[in-house]
């Protein structure tokens, strides 16, 4: 069901992909509660699907739906602070949506951190800087080599902005 839910998703398919998705989170949980003396764990599979259902609001323009749904898959994800880079792709969408274009650098920023090929990150950041006339962090952002360490194309810090450890690019 969560290659369907993906699959429809991909197709353009937004009601039908939430609503897979939807079907999808209660059979995880199900899953989850039978299997807990087993020792399984379904709660990454759980999670992936609310940050997929968040990405499919943000393409539907749903960006308050989109944020509950991030924020539980980023509870639901078994060991904190460890969210795929995906996570944090899918947060800067949502803050983008929601006009927080200075939270979605950083959501973008902390994506490439965890994963510095995430080329959705560096193509979304690079996007950002561009419509915040800065052009050279940009330009880095959108031509960064995949395995250049990331302190040789950290954005130069405004206020507000790229300030925080994390922010390291």
């Amino acid at each position: 069901m969560f290659a369907l839910a993906q699959a429809l998703g991909d197709q353009g398919s937004l009601a039908e992909s939430e609503q897979a998705y939807l079907k999808l989170c209660p059979i995880y949980d199900q899953l989850q509660i039978r299997t807990a003396t087993t020792g399984a764990n379904y709660k990454p599979n759980i999670a992936m699907a609310w940050n997929n259902l968040a990405a499919i609001y943000c393409r539907d323009n749903r960006f308050a739906d989109a944020r509950a749904a991030s924020e539980h898959a980023f509870a639901i994800w078994p060991i904190t602070g460890t969210a795929p880079a995906q996570f944090f792709v899918t947060r800067g969408l949502i803050l983008d949506g929601l006009k927080q274009p200075d939270q979605a650098i950083q959501a973008y920023l902390t994506a490439i951190q965890k994963d510095p090929r995430n080329s959705d990150a560096n193509l979304n950041l690079g996007t950002l800087l561009l419509m915040q006339s800065r052009t050279d962090d940009a330009r880095r952002s959108l031509f960064r080599k995949p395995d250049a360490p990331l302190n040789q194309n950290k954005p130069s810090p405004t206020p507000s902005v790229c300030a925080s450890p994390s922010s390291n690019l």
